[in-house]
């Protein structure tokens, strides 16, 4: 059986409420963390992580507490984010470019 991620992450579920969750990827073969919360895995997988990423922007899951970004282009991904994007806890490695919200 797949190992997933150990990270725990805060959110707020439906009903308002605050939780704790732990993030449910799949962790990386000979690392204890999924791709995005592994300290080191945005030197050798950061096209991997883009696509991911913009997967989850398309989905509508703004949730990127503890992740490792590598150099990004935000604006290739999204036209904006029209809801709460959570980066509490993130590392921007590298260049990040065209963050930006919407109100």
């Amino acid at each position: 059986m797949p190992r997933t991620c150990p990270k725990s992450m805060i959110i707020r579920n439906k009903n308002g409420q605050i939780v704790i969750r732990n993030c449910d990827r799949q962790v990386l073969e000979g690392s204890g963390r999924c791709v995005f919360h592994d300290t080191y895995a945005w030197r050798t997988h950061a096209e991997l992580m883009r696509q991911k990423i913009k997967e989850k922007i398309e989905k509508g899951d703004l949730n990127f507490q503890g992740y490792h970004f590598p150099e990004m282009d935000f604006s290739t991904i999204s036209k904006g984010f029209k809801a709460p994007v959570n980066f509490y806890g993130t590392v921007f490695h590298e260049n990040v470019f065209s963050i930006y919200l919407v109100r």
